[in-house]
């Protein structure tokens, strides 16, 4: 059956995956749609299992990005209206709102344990 919905019904955006609310509930992949105001940012953090792909549906932001255990020099990375990139599993990632913006968030699975808020991370700020 036809079930309108608001995004703001859904958990962070969060509209397809393994969990509570969900338009299509399957441990498969897990899609989002999210919007971040100016200087809004997520915790470090890594996704031990998942992939996961951002696309900028509108706005300006910024991805910091090392290998988890790493000695390297994180990666930083901007995206603008349309880039999307692919953050494999094992890198952690701290994600920063330059401009309002929105994403489009897909990972190819859906585990609700996956996702680790990293303390030993690069960023102080």
């Amino acid at each position: 059956h036809m079930e309108k919905k608001n995004l703001s019904e859904f958990t962070n955006g969060w509209v397809v995956g393994n969990f509570t609310p969900s338009v299509i509930k399957t441990d498969s992949c897990e899609v989002g749609i999210q919007s971040w105001g100016v200087g809004d940012y997520s915790e470090p953090h890594v996704h031990l299992i998942t992939n996961e792909t951002n696309l900028v549906l509108n706005g300006l932001v910024e991805f910091k990005i090392q290998k988890m255990n790493s000695d390297e020099i994180p990666q930083v990375i901007q995206l603008k209206k349309n880039e999307l990139l692919t953050i494999p599993s094992g890198y952690v990632t701290r994600f920063l709102s330059i401009t309002d913006s929105t994403l489009l968030i897909i990972k190819d699975q859906s585990k609700t344990y996956d996702k680790v808020i990293w303390n030993s991370f690069f960023i102080s700020s």
